[in-house]
């Protein structure tokens, strides 16, 4: 599993959701976000967040 484009789109849906008013489901994305990060030790401060 490529963790680190998981995470990208998730963080893509939780911004998308935001927008929507959907905070609730926001913050769910955001907790797998959380669960990925940790599980896989992803360096997310600013290279996973770069477009490829």
């Amino acid at each position: 599993m490529d963790a680190e484009r998981v995470y990208r789109l998730l963080h893509e849906a939780c911004c998308l959701l935001d927008d929507a008013d959907e905070h609730v489901i926001a913050a769910y994305v955001n907790h797998g976000m959380s669960m990925i990060q940790v599980r896989f030790q992803l360096d997310t401060e600013e290279r996973v967040l770069e477009d490829d």
